[in-house]
């Protein structure tokens, strides 16, 4: 069992207690008196927020609890943010007594405090006694105890109220006894009046208002009254015992019962105004006068007060009609009278409508929300489409930020919209659509091929087979001007026939007698086609011609032959030893240049369309990515039985595997997570060459269905991972963004689609780039400076050329301004031009050190040393000292604003702003953790509240305008602010487009004002 936490000066005993949010211990201090200690653990709350609130109200309250007797005083609060709790110390309840103990003994339990008990045996029986236990061992009080008890707990409330607090749930269970006086405890839930009226409390005892005010907390002393004094349960409100009601009963009892009335009124302006009222009424009681004949006096004065209103009207009414009277001037005030009563009823009848349906409105739309958002976190298919759907529907009901955050997740997304199913029929054993998407090959087992029309199914060709075999497989070329058919020898397609028809001329370009298998591919530009051939080679036949290209001889009989995107080499699995091997070889000689053996079967494989990897799915379930180049393996994932399929998208971003399980999975090969799961009862996929649309074919039914590929249009993933803890910077032109890592730095040209260039020796810098476009990273006691060239090659990494550099004395930042880099280091700080930045020999000016950063005017240099609060502002260029601006907690990050007219500091405590002009904090923020200003005219300002969650606000109301999927954080904004380079997930590097996300949502009707 994890041992209880340390409590200064106290021994924790044992729990005597358990809330929602927190134990209360037995505990002695260092004097032996025992006491009670509540401990409130973080853990308990599920953010930050209601543990500070919890903590905000004990503050409230420990300065008051000591000015009343009707309250239990607390003598000490402490907190501990390191182990997660806070606790207070409080006076301790009398111990309760026993079931058998009488009434003598218990009206003596004052003196029967266990706070000096050192018996261990009644410490360990020790019971607090409450009124709870009171009532549950004595049963109804007699009249004199409950007014005492009245006297002591409405003058705790009173106290209470007075300072601005309430107590939100009064009940016989949170009354105890000190001493034999009864106070209030369970202080956990005392919270300000003008604070938010959450729903706390305990049902029987909340008026029907609501808790949370002074009134709620009288209606509840008033139910806790009614309990003691009768003996019964809330729910029999207002009932009495019959004896009450007895001839020779006493009227003490009645007399009670008429202030526990007023104060549980169904009607609040009814019910006492506030506590001292309720108090007069008891200290009325105890002095022997009669409340209800007060009572009666006050109706009897409230009843001749109506009549005489009421005979006031009536006079005033006999003279109206005396002279006004008519026959005519009656039939128009009846008709008047009941046009006013219809046209009432219909206005609270359409205004009880309305309000039905804005419920039912308000009920549909969190279901619509809550639909959007299960969708998104489903990788089903459905996640963007579904959910887009939910989204548009419920945003005809209301346009808000949680509904725009559930939007751009599902279009970060991708999916499949299904499209139409094309006509087939269930003896049909072959259906290929060409890459086009416009022609389908079709055949029924042995018959012949059949080419029609995706369009409208009319017949384009038909091509009669060359021997009586059935036909399963077809492969169309790139171009769609061949199409290859393989008729089978036997059921499991080892040895084929092979066809070749050039379809617009409707003639056989050749036949392959006796082919292995699946081996046989296109050439992906050229008219020519690769065959395996027994006992082991690899043909290359050139289609036009009609002549053999060239025959290499392989290790084994080629199971499956494919030809690399860009032609110059080809891949072929054979089986040797019982491993199944996947062979990457030149097509000029058959050189082999990477292999990998299997060990589980492997019957397919598929090229990336960069040609850097080969994707083989095997009948152990797993799908492996192969590097073309040196052979090893990664597996992406696997299947839930044998994998036997792989198909890469066009794009090269994806990649669909499908297996035995019946089962498509979608691999998204930026994240090398599984994206998507389709499950269609299908293994067979194809795409379109243009990669916007694919087909699936679900088998054995024999349905081929066509769907759009509808792909992320939000942002663009990075494949490169710099790792951890990113910091990251755009130049000033928006074509380069650079990211850096604990890892490294990598650096990508957004002109073009290729890889990052990676600076591994920059591992664990912060980044910044000049205005000439050089970059620059630097770390603790080094820097680096780099020219930036473009390949010529969109596809391929930009160069970085390094430039030297004369780094000072114990560097810790740099930052650029457009004539050079301003130093800090623990000397000092200096400015140095571009020009002299390899051979600057000139001595620092005395500052601060620690991290600097520059406003975007350069006017401002501000500096802060870590895990320190002040940040100490100089002004450029001459490094004069202006300010020192003293932060609520350590500073994390500091951003002036894009106009240079104030700063942003973000820390633990939150943001705090400060003018540029005065040196003032302007504002302050809590909750929030880092800040980036979304665009040049600041309005609207990237937050982030932790680890997971950040979003777009309005920068003067901090509303939220637009939360950024789960994980996701702002890393930097380009200089125009179209662009948000991000970091997903810890380490995924991401660019958002915002221009498009605005239009996205502008076509979803859920755009903001601003």
């Amino acid at each position: 069992m994890k041992p209880p936490p340390l409590i200064p000066d106290h021994t924790l005993l044992r729990p005597i207690g358990r809330g929602a949010y927190g134990e209360v211990w037995l505990a002695r201090n260092v004097t032996g008196v025992l006491r009670a200690v509540k401990i409130i653990w973080r853990r308990d709350f599920d953010n930050q927020r209601p543990y500070d609130r919890e903590f905000a109200g004990i503050q409230r309250y420990e300065p008051v609890s000591r000015s009343s007797t009707g309250l239990v005083h607390m003598l000490h609060v402490g907190r501990n943010d390191a182990e997660g709790y806070f606790f207070y110390v409080m006076e301790l309840a009398d111990a309760a007594a026993d079931r058998e103990s009488n009434s003598a003994q218990a009206s003596h339990a004052g003196a029967q405090n266990p706070s000096a008990n050192t018996n261990s045996e009644a410490l360990a029986a020790y019971r607090p006694r409450t009124l709870r236990s009171d009532l549950q061992r004595l049963g109804p009080l007699p009249t004199a105890d409950c007014a005492r008890l009245a006297l002591d707990v409405v003058g705790g409330l009173a106290e209470l109220h007075r300072h601005g607090l309430v107590h939100r749930d009064v009940k016989p269970g949170n009354i105890i006894y000190v001493q034999g006086r009864a106070k209030l405890a369970d202080i956990g839930l005392v919270s300000a009046g003008d604070e938010g009226r959450t729903f706390v409390g305990t049902e029987g005892y909340i008026p029907p208002e609501g808790p949370g005010t002074p009134g709620a907390d009288l209606y509840a002393l008033g139910i806790a009254l009614y309990e003691a004094s009768t003996g019964n349960p809330p729910e029999k409100f207002p009932d009495v015992p019959a004896r009450w009601l007895a001839e020779d009963a006493e009227n003490g009892a009645l007399e009670f019962h008429e202030m526990v009335l007023k104060a549980c009124e169904g009607q609040r302006e009814r019910r006492y105004q506030n506590a001292e009222a309720m108090q007069a009424d008891v200290a009325l009681l105890q002095s022997g006068q009669s409340l209800r004949r007060v009572r009666a006096l006050e109706r009897r004065y409230a009843r001749l007060r109506l009549s005489g209103i009421a005979g006031t009207a009536l006079l005033v009414c006999a003279l109206g009609t005396a002279f006004f009277a008519n026959y005519r001037a009656r039939l128009a005030a009846e008709s008047r009278a009941k046009e006013t009563l219809l046209r009432e009823q219909a206005q609270r009848s359409l205004i009880r409508a309305e309000s039905a349906e804005q419920d039912a409105r308000q009920q549909l739309y969190t279901a619509l929300l809550g639909e959007a958002r299960a969708m998104v976190l489903s990788r089903e298919l459905g996640q963007r489409v579904r959910a887009l759907e939910a989204v548009r529907r419920a945003g005809a009901i209301s346009n808000s930020a949680e509904l725009r955050g559930a939007a751009i997740a599902a279009l970060a997304l991708p999916d499949l919209r299904f499209e139409k199913e094309l006509p087939t029929t269930p003896d049909m054993t072959l259906l290929r659509l060409d890459p086009a998407f416009q022609r389908i090959a079709l055949c029924r087992g042995r018959g012949p091929i059949e080419i029609r029309s995706v369009a409208d199914n009319s017949l384009v060709a038909s091509l009669p087979a060359s021997a009586n075999l059935p036909a399963y497989l077809g492969l169309w070329s790139p171009d769609g001007r061949f199409l290859a058919v393989g008729r089978d020898y036997d059921s499991p397609g080892q040895l084929r026939d092979v066809e070749i028809w050039e379809i617009g001329g409707k003639k056989q370009a050749r036949i392959f007698k006796a082919s292995p298998g699946g081996a046989i591919a296109f050439h992906p530009t050229l008219p020519r086609i690769i065959v395996g051939q027994a006992p082991a080679a690899a043909m290359i036949w050139d289609l036009e011609t009609g002549q053999e290209v060239s025959r290499q001889e392989l290790l084994g009989p080629p199971l499956r032959l494919n030809f690399g995107p860009e032609g110059e080499r080809f891949a072929e699995l054979h089986l040797t030893n019982k491993e199944w091997v996947v062979s990457v070889r030149r097509v000029v000689d058959a050189q082999v240049e990477a292999s990998h053996a299997f060990t589980n079967m492997v019957r397919d494989f598929n090229w990336h369309p960069s040609g850097r990897w080969i994707a083989v799915p095997d009948y152990g379930g797993t799908v492996s990515l192969m590097d073309a180049h040196t052979g090893e393996t990664r597996a992406l994932g696997r299947h839930k039985a044998e994998a036997t399929v792989a198909e890469f998208s066009p794009d090269g971003r994806y990649l669909f595997s499908g297996g035995w399980d019946r089962e498509l999975i979608c691999w998204d090969l930026k994240s090398m997570l599984r994206g998507l799961t389709i499950d269609l009862e299908s293994y067979h996929v194809q795409f379109s060459g243009d990669g916007r649309r694919c087909a699936i074919l679900r088998w054995p039914e024999i349905r081929l269905q066509l769907h759009a590929f509808e792909l992320p249009s939000l942002n663009r993933e990075f494949g490169e991972d710099p790792g951890l803890r990113n910091f990251a910077a755009f130049s000033h032109d928006g074509r380069w963004l650079a990211v850096s890592g604990a890892d490294a730095a990598a650096v990508w040209d957004l002109s073009g689609t290729g890889a990052a260039a990676v600076a591994k020796e920059a591992w664990g810098t912060r980044v910044c780039f000049a205005e000439n476009g050089e970059l620059f990273a630097h770390r603790f006691q080094d820097c680096f400076r780099w020219r930036l060239k473009p390949e010529t090659n969109a596809d391929a990494p930009p160069l970085l050329e390094p430039l030297e550099i004369k780094k000072p004395e114990l560097l810790e930042t740099l930052s650029p301004l457009s004539r050079g880099l301003v130093f800090t280091s623990r000397q000092g700080s200096k400015i140095t031009a571009y020009d002299r930045l390899a051979q600057d020999d000139s001595p620092m000016t005395r500052t601060e050190s620690g991290l600097n950063r520059v406003s975007p005017d350069e006017r401002w240099l501000g500096i802060h040393r870590a895990f320190m609060p002040n940040l100490e502002v100089y002004r450029l260029p001459g490094l004069e000292h202006v300010a020192s601006l003293a932060n609520h907690a350590a500073i994390a990050t500091v951003e002036f604003s894009p106009a240079g007219d104030e700063v942003a500091v973000s820390s633990r405590a939150g943001i705090e702003f400060w003018s540029t002009t005065n040196w003032q904090r302007i504002r302050q923020v809590p909750n929030f953790a880092d800040v980036l200003y979304s665009a040049n005219d600041a309005r609207a300002l990237w937050l982030s509240t932790g680890m997971r969650s950040a979003g777009l606000y309005d920068a003067k109301t901090f509303q939220l305008l637009l939360p950024l999927p789960t994980g996701t954080l702002p890393l930097a904004r380009s200089p125009d602010g179209r662009y948000l380079a991000v970091r997903a997930d810890t380490s995924r590097v991401q660019l958002w487009d915002l221009a498009e996300v605005r239009q996205r949502l502008k076509e979803l009707d859920l755009d903001w004002k601003q």
